[in-house]
């Protein structure tokens, strides 16, 4: 019947089991007198054939009646119309989809002898076990990932130089596979396991599940942690001046390999040459590594911890770390204010000044007037010493304020203290810094409780009678303080300590806080850094804390100038250390300036397959925030393609225009954001490894849950035979409506063309005209 079907062009008539019902029908509009005139006609065209005026044998005259009577039908057929309408039964093989994993995973070198990957075996198993199996009873949709992005599959086999990258998304994958194949009757995947996205696997198995579609799973590769090194990046600076030095730290574990010695290498940007190398001896625990290098030009940079190629190692994904740093040539800019010329103004104006990363300017105030300015300012009228307008104060990004009392900011009869009030909005508004030292006119000794200033101080100051200890006395380190970057003298807490303990003695310090009060003198947010005993009570000496944007320093002491003068010629300088690393500590944000679109990214792991996070911040010139600003950013990805994004503020951040770039690719995305005049481009490097990489064994629990929820199976790839058994491969049977137009198709005008020429044919062989 299979030949019937074909001549009636019936699509893929290998499909069809049987004809259930038929019928006719006539489709002409000509009048039925018309129809049968031409019937007549044929009819009495066939009967001259039987006349004895045509000498023939009566055999060739009923075969001539009998080709005209057949040409006359197929001519009725043609002006007839006729179609027939068939209810078939088909039955076609079931669709297979076979997806194959091309994860960065898949490239670990555990399956298909010691130097396959899981890549290469997944490939075998599709070009030969899954065809051999499949491919005579089912219609098998071959489905790969896109290497090195996180996009939907793509169809079709992978070549064999395919480079497995990217995160892995199981249960997307099998979604996708569903949505493209349309509802096949069964999902093979080919994969180790691994998958970025747990979340989504429920959400998969649900939809097979109502779909009808069963999963079945093969996994590759060893259920036993790779043998691996990996390397995280735990602590990496966002941005460094240059001139300062940049601290990167990581940790180096290793899986299967411990007690080698590798060398781990600092590489900045492309360079082929390593910056910095040590020699780490590998671990099952982590093993702390920190680089501490000065960058050399300023930009953007990348930098990576690498340790390079292990032998042994089934994976070299995980042996580098990466991130980006933003090198500034921007110097912090320092106005120190002093009330009396003071041993402490001397050693700071010194070594301050020295500090290649601090442009200092002092001012001090004369004992018979006037005003004494040093460095390079930027403000006008010395003669008024501090800076009268805001916009010259917040030129600078760090304030210390010596001994000096309140009522100097009183000067010109400005009794609303506006000077005060500009240094608390220097801090909350510009987000400057502000250090406090003690003195003999400070604080609670200076008058300055209740005033603008007093309210962003760490320190309580009370009412009291005495605003002096007396006698020499040790500053003592907080013992939780000791890692806090103004306290870290060194790397190692216990030899923090013991720095803070042979530091010489000092003289002078303020007393903070209300006497009746059972706390130390500090504000509920504020963080004790050091403390003195005297007459075996507590005091504070050094305290920190975030007020608005910025931060303020305070220290009840006033003679750390001790610290230098004291030090022999061998020791640490711990008063150089101590000094630049409050500074540095308390200094403005450098990548905040008015009118300007400052992009800070909120991550240091540009993970592909994840939002990496960014926030653009708007300052006008006195450093309030722009709202609803016509901000735009654009995105241009690795591939060349690009997007456009329209971020917006909102009443609880204010100026901050936060917004994310999924990053579906490996390499450079380049972020351009654009405000007025004003274009910022930052760079996000997307290559570092999945987080799965980080225990690369093959975990076949997902393919399991898969398989379980929607009645499929999963083994090991050395069980291959009988998960590929167990794929069903049954017919899918349903009922087709066809119209088939008789009188148009190829065989009615071929038969016609037949019937006229062996008409022609016998009646010319016979002598007839």
């Amino acid at each position: 019947m299979r030949w019937i079907y074909w001549l009636l062009n019936l699509r893929d008539p290998g499909s069809i089991d049987s004809v259930e019902s038929w019928e006719v029908l006539v489709r002409s509009a000509l009048p039925a007198l018309l129809l049968g005139l031409i019937a007549l006609a044929g009819v009495c065209a066939a009967a001259l054939n039987l006349s004895r005026q045509i000498v023939l044998r009566p055999s060739r005259r009923l075969l001539l009646a009998a080709l005209r009577l057949a040409g006359i039908g197929i001519v009725m057929v043609l002006v007839l119309q006729l179609e027939a309408n068939l209810l078939l039964r088909r039955a076609r093989p079931p669709k297979v989809a076979v997806l194959l994993d091309t994860s960065e995973s898949m490239s670990v070198r555990d399956a298909a002898g010691a130097t396959g990957t899981r890549f290469d075996e997944a490939l075998r198993l599709a070009q030969h076990e899954v065809t051999d199996a499949l491919s005579d009873g089912a219609r098998l949709l071959w489905y790969h990932a896109r290497a090195g992005q996180a996009q939907p599959l793509l169809r079709g086999l992978p070549a064999a130089d395919t480079r497995p990258d990217g995160p892995t998304d199981l249960g997307g994958a099998v979604q996708q596979a569903m949505e493209d194949a349309g509802d096949p009757a069964a999902i093979v995947l080919i994969t180790d396991g691994k998958t970025a996205r747990h979340d989504r696997l429920a959400d998969a198995a649900r939809l097979a599940k109502q779909s009808g579609v069963q999963v079945f799973g093969i996994w590759l590769g060893s259920t036993r942690p790779a043998k691996s090194v990996s390397v995280r990046m735990t602590e990496a600076d966002a941005y460094v001046r240059l001139g300062d030095e940049l601290s990167l730290a990581a940790t180096v574990r290793a899986e299967g390999l411990a007690g080698r010695t590798v060398d781990v290498k600092l590489f900045e940007d492309d360079a082929p040459e390593a910056r910095m190398e040590q020699k780490v001896t590998l671990a099952a625990e982590q093993v702390p590594v920190v680089f501490r290098y000065r960058p050399r030009q300023p930009g953007r940079h990348r930098y990576r911890i690498d340790v390079g190629r292990v032998e042994d190692a089934e994976t070299d994904l995980t042996n580098v770390a990466s991130t980006t740093v933003d090198v500034i040539d921007d110097p912090i800019r320092v106005l120190y204010v002093e009330g009396t010329p003071r041993f402490e103004l001397k050693y700071l104006n010194i070594w301050l000044a020295r500090d290649p990363v601090i442009d200092l300017t002092t001012v001090t105030r004369m004992p018979r007037g006037g005003w004494y300015v040093q460095g390079n300012r930027r403000h006008d009228k010395i003669d008024e010493g501090f800076p009268v307008a805001p916009a010259e104060l917040f030129e600078y990004d760090v304030l210390i304020f010596g001994d000096i009392p309140r009522s100097a900011f009183r000067q010109g009869g400005d009794l609303a203290e506006t000077k005060l009030m500009q240094v608390a909005e220097f801090v909350v508004k510009r987000g400057g810094g502000l250090i406090t030292l003690g003195g003999q006119a400070v604080y609670g000794a200076g008058q300055y409780q209740n005033s603008a200033i007093e309210q962003v101080l760490p320190f309580q100051i009370g009412g009291r009678k005495d605003y002096q200890l007396p006698g020499f006395f040790n500053v003592i380190a907080n013992p939780t303080a000791l890692a806090h970057p103004v306290m870290a003298l060194t790397d190692d807490p216990a030899t923090t300590r013991e720095a803070w303990d042979d530091l010489p003695r000092l003289d002078g310090c303020n007393i903070v806080g209300d006497p009746a009060a059972a706390t130390l003198g500090l504000k509920p947010a504020a963080t004790l850094l050091a403390y003195r005993y005297h007459e075996n009570k507590q005091y504070p000496v050094i305290a920190t804390h975030d007020v608005g944007r910025g931060r303020v320093l305070s220290m009840a002491i006033d003679t750390t100038w001790r610290w230098e003068m004291q030090r022999q010629d061998n020791e640490v300088d711990n008063y150089r250390k101590f000094w630049g690393r409050a500074v540095r500590y308390v200094a403005a944000d450098p990548r905040t300036r008015p009118g300007k679109a400052n992009i800070l990214a909120h991550s240091s792991r540009p993970l592909i397959g994840s939002e990496f996070p960014m926030v653009t911040t708007l300052v006008d010139p006195n450093y309030g925030p722009v709202r609803n600003a016509d901000l735009l950013v654009e995105v241009n990805e690795p591939s060349g393609g690009s997007y456009r994004i329209y971020p917006c503020d909102s009443d609880a951040s204010p100026g901050l225009y936060r917004y994310s770039v999924p990053l579906q690719e490996r390499g450079v995305y380049q972020v351009r954001a654009t405000y007025e005049d004003s274009t910022t481009v930052h760079e996000i490097i997307a290559g570092d490894a999945p987080a799965e990489m980080f225990d690369a064994g093959a975990d076949p629990t997902s393919l399991r849950f898969l398989a379980a929820e929607t009645g499929g199976a999963a083994e090991s790839a050395a069980k291959a035979g009988e998960v590929l058994a167990a794929v069903p491969l049954t017919a899918q049977r349903y009922m087709e409506s066809v119209s088939v137009p008789l009188w148009n198709l190829p065989l009615t005008a071929a038969l016609l063309i037949v019937v006229v020429c062996a008409d022609c044919f016998i009646r010319k062989r016979n002598g007839l005209v």
